[in-house]
Formats: structure tokens, sequence, C-alpha cells
């Protein structure tokens, strides 16, 4: 490895950055010399994606934790993506109490946070629901981005729990997100005093009940809001009216409308949106504290 030697880390660095995308290169390089492995190992572990087969009632965050506490790649772990494919209140993930709350304590870096359940026909059976615990493990990482996707809570008070242990908040993600007990939509919603409230910059929405809406409205700070998505394809229930002219100050200069199909990173913006859907945005808005 003579000519290895020769070699300044950083030109070793640029080169193994060619082989991002290639987690099976990455691997075999990481194993050819010592110069090689930090940089394979922190470009392998910048982004993990934790997914079971579909047919697997296996927790895939278990062998995770076990890695976590064997190795020094906590610190490397930018992005972490974890998804449920489980059915019912008994799936590992709704059942959960420490393993997931266990691993978002060892990762002092994390700053993006993705939670994904399944989809099928509409049923919400709390198979993926966000118990106190992992709502409550908010608080020790740093997530500056999260991404809930056909995830549910329980009861509104979880929800409110989690976004006020996201401090450091500044994108959020809520793509058809739901309370599993409709019941409990009625129960009142603690107040947490004190706490800092997340001020977000980007809120995209997708099927989410109003009274998720308001405990947003409530618990995060949206005064600095510059990016607004807002769409629906379940049709409004409301009959808000809408005052363009109560918008934050910040988006007062932008134009935004209901998405249609959802967004991706070359979405652009459509005005075939339904003007009800597009009012009902806007005066959430409008009643919000700026």
């Amino acid at each position: 490895m003579v000519v290895m030697d020769m070699l300044p880390q950083e030109l070793i660095d640029a080169i193994l950055d060619e082989l991002a995308s290639d987690a099976e290169a990455l691997k075999s390089a990481s194993l050819v010399c010592r110069a090689f492995y930090p940089r394979c190992q922190k470009l392998l572990f910048s982004a993990v994606t934790l997914e079971p087969k579909e047919s697997s009632t296996h927790n895939p965050a278990l062998s995770f934790r076990t890695l976590l506490g064997s190795t020094t790649i906590s610190r490397l772990v930018n992005s972490l993506t974890i998804y449920n494919f489980t059915r019912g209140r008994t799936s590992w993930f709704s059942q959960d109490r420490d393993v997931i709350p266990g691993i978002l304590s060892t990762l002092p870096n994390l700053r993006e946070l993705m939670l994904s359940g399944r989809h099928y026909d509409r049923r919400w059976d709390g198979s993926s629901d966000m118990n106190a615990s992992l709502c409550a493990s908010f608080s020790r990482p740093r997530v500056r981005s999260l991404t809930l996707v056909y995830m549910s809570f329980l009861q509104p008070s979880d929800f409110a729990l989690l976004l006020s242990n996201s401090p450091d908040l500044t994108s959020l993600r809520l793509l058809n997100v739901y309370i599993s007990d409709q019941f409990t939509m009625q129960l009142p919603v603690p107040e947490y005093e004190g706490v800092k409230r997340s001020k977000l910059r980007t809120l995209a929405i997708q099927n989410v009940p109003l009274g998720l809406l308001d405990i947003l409205r409530s618990t995060v700070d949206l005064s600095a809001l510059r990016k607004l998505q807002f769409w629906s394809d379940h049709g409004d229930q409301s009959g808000h009216s809408s005052d363009s002219s109560k918008l934050p100050t910040s988006l007062r200069t932008s134009s935004f409308m209901v998405l249609l199909p959802p967004p991706t990173d070359s979405i652009s913006l459509t005005s075939r949106a339904s003007s009800a859907t597009l009012a009902t945005s806007i005066a959430w808005l409008t009643s919000t504290a700026c």
C-alpha cells in the first residue's frame, strides 16, 4: 500500500465519494486498506433505512440497536428511515416502548427522520400508532426534518407531545396522518408551558384531520414559514373562507397552491386544486398568531 500512503487523504475521500450511491462497492472498498475505511463507513451509515419484509413481524430496529451498541457508527447517522408493514394494534411498532426511543437517544447527529406505515384500503387499525414513549423520545436527538407517512396517533395528546419535544424542527411533512381512536378527539390536549416552540420553514400536509392541524397551529411557530404544500384527495369538508392579507409576512410574497399529485423533488405548482380546499388551508393559517 505504498502508493496509497503517498496519496493525500482528501483525494482518497473525493474518489470514494463517487461511490456514495453504491453500497456494495463501498463495502468492498472499506476492506481494501485502512485509508479507505473511515470514509466508506461514513458514506454507508450517513443515511440508514430499516425496512423489514412485508410478511415479517420482527422489529427491524432490534438488530440496528445491537450494532449501535457494539460500534462507533452512531455519530455518523444523519438520516434515519423506518418502515412498518405489520397490521393490528399488536404490531411491533405500536408496542415498541424502548427500542426505537433508545436508538434515537444514541444518535447525536441525527437531523432527518422518516417514519412510514403501511397503506391498505384506508383502514386505520393502530398498527402504526406512535405511542407516547416514542413521541417523548424526540427531545433527545436534534431532528430538523421529520416526515410521517401513513402514521397514526392513539390520541391527539401524543401528537402534541411529539411536537413539544422537537424544538429544532424546521421541516415537517405529514402525509396521511390520523388519530386511530376517533373517540379521543374530544379529549383535552395538555399545554406544555415553557417549552421552546419549533420554528418551521417548510410544511407539507396531505390528508390530515383538522383536529391535528389545530394542535399543530398551537404547538409550533409558523411565523418564519417559507414553503407550504397543502393537498388532499378526500375533498374539503369545511366551509371556511380565506383572507390572504392575514397570511404570515414570510408567505405573502410566495405563491402556493394545493399540490396534485403529492410533492416530489421536481414537482411543480398547479392551480387545478379546488378553491374550497385552498380556502381551508389559508383559513387555517390566518388564525395562526404570527
